[in-house]
């Protein structure tokens, strides 16, 4: 039994990876060490053999190496799935991803979807409970109803008393049909953000409400701008010239321009990466996109997409597709000048889509996503809600800017 790997580029997993074991069926790959597979990682790739017992997997999308690995291990199982064997093969030395520091861990759920079930809502909100901030990117509840928002608001209270918390809404967080409920006094997605700022405040964060809808926020090192990409009878849209505009002027024209109130700042207060929170993703990076055949989901996606182009060192986080970051070309795009489109999955069960003969149960799974910023790189990891593991397919790592 045999293993060779042919990696494209240091730290990324991208390359062939070559299988031989005559008489097995099928086979997985991990990253692993000497001391064996990485356990706290799922398998990155479900292969079938052919008669001879070989296989190919192509892994491309940009994939990191974790820097715990020193090498791959190939599990194959028979047709019983009683008998199996393991064979590795080394990463080179120039392809091994080093440690990193970690200066902040900002943790990133979408879709909660609350409806009734207010103990699995605080479940998942604990997920966050070791995060120095926690954003959730739309769709909190399931039906954009007064006593859902309610449950939420006590939810988040049990759950994270002393980590802040900001979101942006999506379309579920309104009603389908709001006009029996105009003019009442009633719980809404504002009252719960409103709720989320000022405890924010109280927990150090410096943050900025935009009365047209969205947000600014300081969070250590980072910025943090929040869109309201949803609104009434479920419509996902942007007010053109509100958001946009205030977008436009917490970015500042090009990169490197800093507002004039932020001219006094020293360099090391500046932030390291900018995020910007929007429920739906953008059409030219929608995981699920078919080139002339997708419609954009966001009323204003061509003019956010056109201000966004013209900027650099910026991480897009969008949710609503409920797609597992481990569809095989990824959920998460990084673009020259840093320009970083993530879509994060689901905290319900996810959707795997595409052509792979074989995939694994646990893809589904519901997953948080965990962004670890260093004082010169920055990961992304995606992690299974039922195990805890981490998802090589969701794992990526990026520099940042000086």
């Amino acid at each position: 039994m045999k293993l060779t790997i042919h990696l494209e580029k240091p730290g990324c997993g991208d390359g062939m990876y070559e299988i031989r074991a005559r008489g097995y069926l099928a086979a997985e790959l991990f990253w692993s060490n000497e001391k064996g597979i990485l356990e706290e990682y799922t398998a990155f790739a479900c292969i079938p053999l052919g008669l001879d017992g070989e296989g190919v997997f192509r892994f491309q999308g940009g994939r990191g190496i974790p820097p715990e690995a020193s090498s791959v291990t190939v599990r194959a199982v028979d047709g019983s799935l009683k008998k199996w064997e393991e064979a590795s093969a080394i990463i080179p030395m120039d392809f091994r991803s080093p440690l990193q520091d970690a200066e902040q861990k900002i943790c990133v759920m979408s879709d909660l979807h609350l409806s009734r079930r207010a103990g699995r809502l605080k479940w998942v909100l604990r997920q966050g409970k070791k995060a120095d901030l926690v954003l959730l990117l739309g769709d909190l509840v399931n039906d954009g109803l007064p006593e859902q928002f309610r449950l939420f608001s006590r939810c988040l209270e049990e759950a994270l008393p002393d980590v802040p918390v900001l979101a942006v809404p999506g379309n579920h967080d309104f009603p389908r049909n709001p006009l029996p409920l105009a003019g009442e006094k009633r719980g809404d997605f504002r009252g719960v953000f409103q709720q989320m700022a000022e405890r924010a405040g109280n927990l150090g964060i410096q943050l900025k409400a935009d009365p047209r809808g969205g947000f600014c926020a300081r969070a250590g090192r980072i910025q943090v701008i929040g869109l309201y990409g949803a609104s009434n009878w479920r419509r996902l849209r942007l007010e053109k010239d509100g958001q946009l505009a205030f977008l436009e002027k917490e970015l500042g024209e090009k990169q490197g321009e800093e507002p004039e109130e932020k001219l006094g700042e020293k360099p090391e207060e500046k932030p390291f990466l900018r995020l910007i929170l929007c429920h739906a993703p953008l059409l030219d990076h929608n995981p699920q996109r078919r080139k002339g055949q997708s419609q954009p989901y966001l009323g204003g996606d061509r003019a956010l997409q056109k201000l966004l182009d013209g900027q650099e060192n910026f991480l897009f986080l969008s949710g609503h597709t409920h797609l597992s970051p481990n569809l095989y070309q990824g959920t998460v795009e990084i673009l020259p000048g840093n320009r970083i489109y993530a879509n994060v999955g689901s905290t319900c069960p996810c959707e795997m889509k595409g052509e792979e003969p074989l995939t694994l149960k646990e893809w589904r799974e519901p997953v948080m996503t965990e962004l670890i910023l260093g004082r010169k790189t920055a990961s992304i990891i995606s992690r299974s809600l039922v195990t805890g593991k981490a998802f090589p397919r969701g794992y990526y790592r990026f520099n940042l800017f000086s």
